[in-house]
């Protein structure tokens, strides 16, 4: 998990990443998901929440970035 948070440092988009929409992404970690935002014109990742995958994980996803 670790690994995989200060990887987005060097690359915010790795293979496997999912777009949600323009700027925000899904990186799939096992059975945990990070849902974080990408700010190209500050060079920023925004983790906007952490967890394990489950019904809810998507359905309300983009309050995580309020």
């Amino acid at each position: 998990m670790r690994r995989a948070l200060e990887g987005l440092a060097e690359d915010p988009r790795p293979p496997g990443c999912i777009c949600l929409e323009k700027n925000y992404y899904r990186l799939r970690v096992g059975n945990i998901r990070i849902l974080y935002q990408i700010l190209d014109a500050e060079r920023t990742v925004l983790i906007g929440a952490i967890s394990r995958r489950d019904e809810r994980t998507y359905k309300d996803w983009k309050k995580c970035f309020k």
